[in-house]
């Protein structure tokens, strides 16, 4: 019905109606690809005549639908598992798709926040906000999902965090440009903090110095002058007179703006704190491909979705983060150490196939009712982190 209204003619009060009853359309179709996706991973190999569901998902459930539309393995396996997730985890999230009342980075915030809970605590979170999700941004959705989170697990926050930390490590990466991105993600917050006030801290000490480049260039040089061993025995004075006189890139002062405040050391500096961006696992809606895991929190896809705050943050405050209490309120927030991100990655929710393969035997269903043993592998699926850009590994 849609394809037959010519948005072009119509007043412009009604192509608003028709805007949005062509994004419900879209809710839809992404679900029912989605519902196809999972459905291709589930059936049994080697029985393309009849209906035989695999009950647990094998690792290769993907590689089908990858050889059938031409995808990366990683792109293939992050699709799966939002699939999964939708229509088998938390149903209830893939019939509001379907009915075309839930958006994918809303449902894709109800899985990534609750992927600490059981399932039926997931499901519960799930049905008592679905109904007013679509009134909030995905940043007030987010905060929602928290409160009864921690109002179900009042430890989730701190469980998390030591989740995460365990799964602490260095990345680099490429870029397109012949540069490249050196990222240590998972770290310990209060460590991280430390890091970056004392990067903040010498980069400030070399502007008093009388190096003319900005901020955030004198920060690069020290980060790369710590990570390389230029500065290995050297002390703090030392390291300022090196970076002075060996800068790594551009020897001439940069073209900073005159009014820019990096050139006033002791200012209060401003920056605005603002919540990670929720995204779709798979990026087949925008045609990306092997976007890296760790730089999904600067994409701006859904960026107006989250409202940023500005507020000044002073030594002090990056100090109060690294209390216990603070590690809870980063989780939806960006938080910044002298100016300097310190970032929650946004990684892809646990593989939803892992507590079910350790539940279940490996077990397929023949057509609707029959269930019968295989010796098919339930293991779970790769390692979301494994990449063809990556040039190191877990540090």
């Amino acid at each position: 019905m849609l394809a037959a209204i010519d948005v072009e003619r119509v007043s412009g009060f009604d192509t608003v109606e028709v805007l949005k009853a062509a994004y419900r359309q879209s809710c839809h179709d992404r679900a029912r690809f989605l519902h196809a996706l999972l459905e291709v991973g589930l059936r049994e190999q080697f029985t393309g005549d009849s209906v035989v569901r695999l009950e647990v998902p094998d690792e290769f459930a993907p590689d089908e639908a990858r050889a059938a539309l031409a995808w990366s393995r990683r792109r293939a396996d992050s699709a799966f598992d939002l699939a999964w997730n939708l229509h088998r985890r938390l149903p209830v999230l893939g019939e509001a798709m379907l009915a075309g009342e839930l958006d994918e980075p809303r449902a894709v915030a109800f899985i990534r926040w609750t992927s600490g809970l059981t399932d039926a605590q997931a499901g519960w979170v799930c049905e008592h906000l679905i109904s007013r999700a679509p009134t909030w941004t995905v940043g007030e959705l987010i905060e929602h999902i928290q409160r009864l989170v921690l109002a179900i697990d009042p430890d989730w926050a701190e469980k998390r965090y030591r989740e995460a930390v365990r799964r602490r490590r260095v990345v680099g990466m490429r870029n397109d440009d012949g540069t490249a991105t050196v990222s240590g993600l998972d770290l310990p917050l209060d460590r991280a903090v430390a890091g970056c006030e004392r990067i903040d801290d010498l980069a400030r000490a070399c502007k008093r110095a009388g190096d003319h480049r900005t901020l955030d260039h004198i920060r690069a040089d020290l980060f790369l002058g710590s990570l390389d061993g230029s500065f290995e025995g050297l002390s703090d004075a030392e390291i300022v007179a090196h970076v002075r006189t060996h800068p790594f890139v551009d020897a001439a002062p940069s073209d900073a703006p005159a009014e820019s405040s990096d050139i006033r050391p002791g200012d209060p500096i401003t920056k605005p704190i603002t919540e990670p961006s929720v995204e779709p696992v798979d990026n087949a809606a925008d045609g990306r491909d092997d976007e890296p895991d760790h730089l999904a929190d600067d994409e701006p896809d859904h960026a107006a979705d989250h409202a940023a705050t500005t507020r000044p943050t002073t030594r002090s405050t990056a100090r109060s983060l690294t209390s216990p209490a603070a590690r809870g309120a980063l989780i939806p927030e960006t938080g910044h150490a002298r100016g300097l991100a310190v970032r929650p990655a946004t990684r892809p929710a646990l593989d939803p196939t892992a507590k079910r393969a350790a539940r279940h035997p490996t077990r397929h269903a023949e057509g609707p009712g029959k269930t019968t043993h295989s010796n098919t592998d339930a293991s779970p699926g790769r390692n979301p982190d494994t990449t063809g850009d990556t040039i190191t590994g877990r540090g």
